[in-house]
């Protein structure tokens, strides 16, 4: 009897049996992937969904360097997920950038704040805030070493001065804002 011909419980490594682990393996990979690109958090009646998105990007190309000048911007999803409707509140958001070629390394901070409109329950808001601009230089064969570069960002939405709740990228945010400085756009 060949192999071919043996029922599928004595085949020793079923093609069906693989081609399933496989799928299984690739499905769970691009989810777990796929849900690392928003942080989402949910606290008294509110869900935060918070991810970085390009506003505006213009390259300037030539045959080995292409000049990079982008914005980019924190995409914010508000849901009111209480059952009561929510006052006006507001947004309040910095981002640390970590701007390339200065030794040492050089951390500029924008922060902002936008108005939050009233959330009946079940509403969502989408908004974009934060407009950073981000510069530098691709190559063919290197993309991100010479570009400026979003390090940490925090969101934090209050209703009535009291923090209802907040977002950070990481939790070396707090230590990178104590390193940065205001951008020169924001400075006082």
């Amino acid at each position: 009897m060949t192999r071919r011909n043996l029922p599928a419980e004595l085949a020793p490594f079923p093609a069906v049996r693989i081609r399933q682990a496989w799928l299984a393996l690739v499905t769970t990979v691009l989810v777990v992937i796929s849900s690392l690109s928003a942080l989402a958090e949910e606290k008294n009646g509110l869900r935060l969904s918070v991810q970085k998105t390009t506003v505006d990007r213009d390259t300037d190309r030539n045959s080995y360097w292409d000049r990079v000048d982008k914005a980019l911007g924190l995409k914010c999803e508000i849901k009111n997920t209480g059952l009561y409707a929510r006052d006006p509140g507001e947004l309040k958001y910095a981002v640390v950038v970590k701007r390339w070629g200065y030794s040492p390394t050089r951390y500029e901070r924008y922060e902002g704040t936008e108005t939050l409109a009233a959330l009946k329950p079940a509403e969502d808001i989408k908004m974009t805030v934060g407009k950073v601009p981000l510069g530098g230089y691709e190559s063919h064969y290197d993309r991100k070493k010479h570009m400026d570069n979003i390090e940490a960002w925090q969101v934090v939405i209050l209703h009535s001065g009291t923090e209802t709740i907040s977002a950070k990228s990481s939790a070396s945010f707090d230590k990178l804002y104590e390193k940065s400085q205001p951008a020169l756009g924001q400075r006082k």
